[in-house]
């Protein structure tokens, strides 16, 4: 039973006891009238929780149509020919590159605090794609990765590996606009641990499955929620 149908019980059981036994009516309409407030508010706020939950499941429904978006992208660069002038660590095709850079070098175990060593190498990274003329008006999307093992020691802060790789996009996003990236051409995506690269199933393919991955690509009809580049923007002096 809801709490609102509890306290609309307790306000009929009060008011009838208060009139059978004789209390003034003054005071049986003033506690009624508090029980009333009492479910209004309540019913207002399971509203407001109802909206809010809609609002994310949106949210998250486009996230996961984006994501799904970036992979048919990539899936597609590698069925054609590999491009042979793009710059160090990246592969793709001459209309979508990507480089990857591995967990350890940005991120302590569980956390999403870019290091310094993690720094360096992402300024390294907008470096690569600046020198690039051709690049200037594509889309940078950050993609989060992490392995198939459950999060344990850090699970007061995340959900779970999506909730982890996403957040590690976030942060890498946030240090790319600090490196000098425009928010408006910034996307992250998190996959947690629904797009391997290697096997799970020992200690190495694990670690190759912890990564971010860097695209540089135009995305037909794809653009970021407003919401997103805000939040970017708005993290980028934190």
């Amino acid at each position: 039973m809801t709490t609102g149908r509890l306290l609309l019980i307790a306000l009929i059981s009060v008011g009838s006891t208060l009139l059978s036994v004789g209390c003034g009516p003054s005071s049986a309409e003033l506690q009624i009238q508090k029980l009333q407030e009492d479910v209004d508010r309540l019913s207002a706020e399971n509203g407001d929780l109802q909206t809010r939950l809609a609002a994310a499941q949106r949210e998250a429904d486009a996230a996961r149509r984006q994501a799904l978006d970036i992979q048919r992208l990539l899936d597609e660069a590698r069925r054609q020919t590999p491009a042979t002038d793009l710059p160090e660590g990246f592969v793709g095709t001459k209309d979508v590159a990507w480089t990857e850079i591995e967990e350890s070098i940005l991120f302590d175990s569980g956390k999403a605090d870019i290091k310094p060593e993690g720094r360096r190498k992402l300024q390294e990274v907008m470096r690569q794609i600046d020198q690039r003329l051709d690049w200037g008006d594509r889309e940078i999307i950050v993609v989060g990765h992490t392995d198939t093992d459950p999060i344990k020691h850090s699970a007061k802060l995340w959900k779970d590996n999506w909730d982890l790789s996403a957040n590690r996009a976030m942060a890498v996003v946030r240090e790319m606009i600090r490196a000098g990236a425009q928010p408006k051409r910034l996307v992250a995506a998190g996959r947690g641990e629904f797009a391997p690269k290697a096997t799970n199933t020992t200690k190495a393919g694990k670690a190759q499955n912890r990564r971010v991955q860097i695209v540089v690509a135009h995305i037909p009809g794809f653009a970021p929620s407003s919401k997103m580049t805000e939040e970017a923007g708005s993290g980028a002096g934190s």
